[in-house]
């Protein structure tokens, strides 16, 4: 029985062994990502307010459509 036991026990170390270091690797991974969408967001929430700001002389200096401009300053931070 105490064989048993033992054996049982190696084997959840082993298994805790193996699989701790992956699954703090996925988290921080997963938490890596995260930021760097939030950070995507943000930054694509900043460029559309810009774009949204500028006069029609501006944007015909930078060669973009004023409908074109009005149409991608009205989408959300999260779409593309």
């Amino acid at each position: 029985m105490t064989a048993m036991i033992d054996s049982l026990r190696n084997q959840c170390i082993d298994r805790r062994y193996h699989l701790g270091p992956i699954g703090f690797e996925t988290a921080e991974t997963t938490l890596v990502r995260v930021v760097r969408t939030m950070l995507r967001w943000y930054e694509r929430s900043q460029q559309r307010r810009h774009l949204s700001s500028l006069t029609a002389w501006e944007l015909d200096d930078i060669g973009v459509n004023p409908v074109a401009a009005a149409k991608e300053a009205a989408k959300p931070f999260w779409r593309a």
